[in-house]
């Protein structure tokens, strides 16, 4: 067995098609925890992410026009209301969680 551990304080990653000439999405998080478990007894694969304050945006060239190229990100402060604001502390973040078995 084996167990992989990353804490990662700032991640991006890019994904291309079949170059880097063809870009199709980034993913960007400030704080990054990744578990990964190899079990070969079992035969299985495990993998838990945890991204705060992910953002993805869409790169294939057939988006560049697009109004909105943001997949997944977090709202600013101008664009929460209220209510929300109010709830968050300053250095609360947004947590994107991945599980994959």
């Amino acid at each position: 067995r084996m167990y992989i551990n990353f804490n990662v304080q700032e991640l991006s990653v890019e994904l291309c098609g079949s170059t880097t000439e063809d870009p199709i999405m980034s993913v960007a998080a400030v704080k990054a925890h990744i578990l990964m478990k190899l079990l070969p007894d079992e035969n299985q694969t495990k993998a838990f992410v945890a991204l705060h304050d992910l953002v993805c945006d869409d790169l294939r060239l057939g988006s560049t026009d697009r109004t909105f190229r943001r997949m997944i990100g977090r709202a600013s402060n101008n664009h929460t209301n209220a209510a929300s604001r109010a709830k968050l502390a300053p250095n609360d973040s947004e947590v994107f969680l991945l599980n994959y078995t």
